[in-house]
């Protein structure tokens, strides 16, 4: 598959566009990316997404957020706070090293006023939680039934929200996940077909993953129940299953989304974080150019 990058021309072919985490979470990147989203969402009347992604949400921006605004608290500073988190993080942190600048940098006469209005901000952001997702969409599925979706905000006795990692076992089921496994076994299955299908260079450690855990769950799905071994790992193809209802899907992720669309004979509008590359479109027969560039 190669993309075709759209022009102001474009028209979809139908009316219902699906967003992916991946899109959820470039709502809070920069200028660059905004005029651009602004634009493929006005490509369509329907917006959906799955419940699902309010975990995936919750894990790389409610976490990262939180991680910030302990950090301004030790350091007080956001200059001091941006130059640990690019110098003395180590390379495994890698959400926490690319959200530094959007979600932290605040313009400010002082550096006391630009910490005092990052903190507040981050706060805001946190108090807001995964409710976001909901505010921006027409429809959500919920075909896990994802409990962590609407508690894993949680809010302590001093006022203030915190995100909590998912601790799911399955000794303790708090979710369909593994009926909705059972329920769409064959699309999991077909998914499985498709990524030991392909060849080397489109082979990601995500689709792997993906493959090698589909196969566990097809012996025994309640492996699914534990979040760490279980869904965790599964996490952007259960979402994409969720999406089996729409003919397009929006993200930002196009490595292992033109796998999980093409099983689900969707059209996979992709959006690149380089704005040379506007917005692209996956074309399965006769492609207009090479695959972009993962910038």
């Amino acid at each position: 598959m190669s993309f075709a990058k759209l022009d102001e021309g474009h028209r979809p072919d139908s009316p219902e566009v699906f967003l992916d985490t991946s899109i959820h979470c470039c709502f809070h990147k920069g200028e660059t990316l905004r005029p651009r989203l602004k634009w493929v969402l006005g490509l369509f009347s329907w917006k959906g997404t799955s419940t699902y992604s309010k975990v995936e949400y919750g894990n790389v921006i409610l976490s990262t957020a939180q991680y910030y605004l302990r950090m301004l608290r030790q350091f007080k500073s956001v200059a001091l706070l941006q130059g640990h988190v690019q110098h003395v993080l180590l390379p495994q942190h890698h959400e926490k090293r690319t959200w530094v600048f959007d979600l932290v940098n605040t313009l400010a006469r002082t550096e006391e006023e630009r910490t005092r209005r990052a903190t507040a901000s981050l706060r805001r952001l946190l108090k807001l939680g995964t409710r976001v997702i909901e505010a921006r969409c027409d429809g959500l599925a919920d075909g896990t039934k994802c409990h962590w979706g609407t508690t894993g905000l949680q809010r302590r006795r001093d006022g203030e929200y915190v995100w909590k990692t998912p601790n799911c076992k399955s000794s303790n089921k708090a979710c369909n996940i593994d009926g909705f496994f059972v329920e769409h076994r064959h699309i999991f299955k077909s998914i499985k077909t498709e990524i030991d299908a392909l060849d080397a260079d489109f082979l990601t450690d995500e689709l792997k993953e993906f493959s090698r855990v589909i196969g566990e769950a097809l012996a025994d799905p309640s492996v699914l129940l534990d979040y760490d071994r279980g869904c965790r790992l599964l996490a952007d193809a259960i979402i994409a299953v969720d999406s089996r209802g729409y003919r397009n899907f929006l993200t930002q992720n196009y490595k292992e989304s033109r796998a999980l669309t093409k099983v689900l004979a969707q059209r996979c509008y992709y959006l690149p974080n380089n704005p040379e590359h506007g917005v692209a479109l996956c074309e399965r027969r006769t492609p207009d150019v090479a695959e972009p560039p993962d910038a």
